[in-house]
């Protein structure tokens, strides 16, 4: 009896592990999402900056 109830809270426990496991990568997905957004504006300055530098020196 013991030992049943012992099995019962460690599947319990694994199915918790899984749904805060599954709870843990949709949020590392989220933040992924969200700083790509944020690095990406940046990115295209710094390409755009560079690419107007080029153009610039062989104006010049």
């Amino acid at each position: 009896m013991q030992q049943h109830g012992l099995l019962g809270s460690v599947i319990t426990i694994k199915i918790y592990k899984d749904i805060f496991f599954l709870l843990l990568l949709l949020l590392l997905a989220w933040l992924l999402t969200r700083i790509t957004e944020l690095s990406c504006p940046f990115s295209f300055i710094l390409k755009y900056r560079s690419r107007r530098d080029a153009i610039a020196r062989t104006i010049r």
